[in-house]
């Protein structure tokens, strides 16, 4: 964004709300790739108010600051001077040594430290001025330089200093290289003089540079920052932003949703940076709009909240955390409300879980905001259920949806709901394309057929006849396009499990992981083995995740200690398992379905999926999961169960179809595709399926 589409005023003033500080020179800061200042009074405080904006400067925009100063010299020195007995060089570097003695327990030091580094790194650099007589270097000009090359020259009363920003009265007037022919030439003037002065070519003024000794104070400062200040790591976790550099087609997905008025869905493939690019163009749009907003980020699970939060600081957002976990929330966030509906606060944030986003206390929290807000749905298909989408808040200005899947499957009318409150999918980037263009990894697909026994062929087909009987139909083929009643609803669930966790998948999962036993970062999908009770319309505990039991105990028996993670466990629980699989103190990670959406774990190399539902969203997401790109992956692997009927089975055509359809998916797009293609076709062979009902 160029100075062009700013309304900057002429006058500015250090108090009010118009003023200097955040009304001209902050936003500008971030949008400039030159900073020149000249200056008779500076301080480093001065620069601690511009902490953030500086951040901006030099990591987004890769520019650089220019500073000149006259150094504090009192009556005093200017006698030390006059009588020779010290050289003026020695006077003004004294006086700067007096600048650098910083209080190294103040609280806000770690921002000092940070600027430091861009002194000795000479990214800001500083010369000091001082006038030929006694008198003292008084100059007040600031030059500004956007992306394009616009300039904008300030001149005034105010100088490089706390005070100045936030207690004198103080005002400058500007000049804008761009407005007019006069504009132009006295910004063209004052560049002049400033080069002039920095290159030590003005017959009245001499300039210092910074000594090597003062570079080594700054130099030990910084090492007793990173050391002792508490605070200095809170800095170093938002400024791992600095390696975030956006990739072209998240500014491409930025674009258009500011191009539909920031309204819309980004439909982009798991691992692709649906977080980060969401947060980037937040970003853009709170630069553009310059006004106060409430942020509300949904998300369906409390492990994502907690992802967010992460997120938001890196971007140097704090965020009220709200769910069943946080028991404050409710206050902390009316006194941010508060604050802001009454300007003293620039954007209110809150992260929330959507069983708090539909709770009685946000509703009403909601209902107060007298800002815009921007509502960020993360997962946004899970938004299409109607005791969802009706809380969708109407008077959010900024909407928008996340998913790789936003279609939600077998509901026509709950991803019409979406489209019409978050408007259309605006952007769009699949995984053939996220693969194709090194986004994520490649991935090689290992089918392994198994079938159904005698037992659960029997019980499939009994469930399957009464489908067909209730929906008065004639073939299993024609189920899924009928309307499904809670009955019906209840027997594919149970019909469902019997597929998921059909047992000879057990043998033949240690048959193939035995071959990578040595081998660390595995992730296994497991199904959820717990029935319907028909009656009481409950589960059957007496069988409740059996197959993932299986798992664990076989692999224990292997030799490998592998974490459980379980919808059941508690969000410590999950933490704790989640970060010894990171830190592989364990290689394998056995999970249900908690691990679906959203949880970022790069280093996962291979994933053995024991049980998949019909819902392309979930195996999509699964794929996805494993091709998240890490240093020194290169290749990620798929191990996919695929349940077919028994020999002797009087149902099962429309099994294998649906099995297919997900066999072919992941086939198309991986690297061995020669190889397995073989395999496709042997079994649409054996069970004579038109391959027209599969593509």
């Amino acid at each position: 964004m160029n100075f062009k589409k700013f309304n900057f005023n002429r006058v500015y003033r250090s108090l009010g709300d118009n003023n200097i500080l955040e009304s001209f020179l902050k936003p500008a800061l971030k949008h400039s790739k030159e900073y020149r200042r000249s200056v008779g009074f500076f301080t480093l405080k001065a620069f601690e108010k511009l902490y953030e904006s500086i951040n901006e400067l030099v990591n987004f925009n890769k520019g650089t600051i220019k500073l000149i100063a006259s150094p504090n010299l009192t009556k005093v020195d200017y006698d030390i001077i006059s009588k020779a007995v010290k050289t003026r060089e020695e006077i003004v570097l004294s006086s700067l040594e007096k600048e650098f003695q910083i209080n190294y327990s103040e609280f806000e030091n770690f921002k000092i430290a940070e600027i430091f580094k861009l002194i000795v790194n000479g990214i800001i650099e500083i010369k000091v001025a001082v006038t030929e007589t006694a008198g003292m270097y008084h100059d007040k000009l600031g030059i500004l330089v956007d992306k394009e090359d616009n300039i904008i020259t300030f001149y005034g009363s105010l100088n490089e200093t706390d005070s100045g920003y936030t207690k004198n009265y103080e005002k400058i007037r500007l000049s804008f290289s761009w407005k007019n022919e006069d504009d132009y030439n006295h910004v063209l003037d004052e560049v002049k003089e400033f080069e002039k002065l920095w290159d030590g070519e003005n017959e009245f003024v001499k300039t210092y540079t910074l000594p090597e000794a003062i570079h080594k104070k700054i130099i030990e400062f910084i090492e007793y920052q990173e050391s002792n200040n508490p605070y200095y790591m809170e800095l170093k976790k938002r400024e791992k932003i600095q390696k975030y550099r956006i990739r072209p087609y998240q500014n491409d997905a930025i674009q258009s949703w500011k191009e539909n008025g920031y309204k819309g869905i980004l439909s982009m493939a798991t691992g692709t940076g649906k977080t980060i690019t969401s947060l980037f163009g937040l970003r853009e749009l709170l630069t553009e709009k310059q006004e106060s907003m409430m942020i509300l980020i949904v998300v369906p699970y409390l492990i994502l909240l907690d992802q967010w939060d992460e997120q938001l600081r890196k971007f140097g957002y704090r965020a009220i955390k709200a769910s069943s976990k946080n028991s404050n929330w409710m206050s902390d966030a009316q006194d941010e409300l508060t604050l802001l509906n009454y300007n003293r606060i620039d954007n209110l944030f809150i992260v929330c879980t959507i069983g708090t986003f539909k709770s009685v206390k946000m509703q009403t929290l909601l209902n107060r905001v007298r800002k815009n807000i921007v509502f960020i749905a993360d997962e946004v298909h899970n938004f299409g259920a109607f005791q969802t989408h009706k809380f969708l808040p109407e008077k959010a200005v900024y909407r928008l949806g996340l998913s790789a899947t936003p279609k939600r499957h077998f509901d026509d009318f709950g991803s019409e709901a979406l489209e019409r409150y978050f408007g259309d999918i605006v952007y769009e980037f699949d995984l053939e394309r996220a693969i194709r263009e090194k986004f994520l990894v490649p991935y090689e697909y290992i089918p392994i057929p198994t079938y159904l026994t005698e037992m659960e062929q029997e019980k499939y087909d009994e469930i399957t006849a009464r489908i067909i009987r209730l929906l008065n139909i004639k073939d299993e083929q024609e189920i899924y396009n009928s309307e499904l009643n809670s009955a019906v609803e209840m027997l594919l669930i149970n019909r469902a499990r019997y597929i998921a966790t059909a047992q000879e998948k057990i043998p033949k999962f240690f048959e193939e992981f035995k071959k990578v036993k040595g081998e660390s970062d595995n992730l296994v999908y497991c199904g959820a083995s717990f029935l319907l009770n028909e009656e009481t319309h409950d589960y059957d505990d007496e069988v409740i995740n059996s197959q993932i039991n299986a798992v664990v105990n076989g692999l224990g028996k292997m030799g490998v200690w592998p974490g459980k993670y379980i919808s059941k466990m508690s969000d410590e629980e999950k933490r704790f398992v989640l970060n010894r699989f990171k830190s592989k103190k364990i290689s394998t990670l056995v999970a249900i379905k908690c691990l679906d959406e959203g949880v970022d774990i790069p280093s996962i190399k291979r994933a053995f999926i024991l049980a998949s539902t019909t819902n392309p969203k979930e195996f999509i997401q699964r794929r996805g999961r494993v091709l998240r790109k890490e240093v020194g992956k290169e290749l990620a692997y798929i191990y996919d169960f695929i349940t077919l009927p028994s020999k002797n089975a009087n149902f099962g055509s429309g099994l294998v179809i649906r099995e297919l359809k997900r066999f072919y998916e992941f086939m198309k797009l991986s690297k061995n595709i020669d190889k397995v293609e073989r395999i496709f076709n042997e079994l649409i062979f054996e069970y004579s399926i038109d391959k027209d009902l599969i593509y």
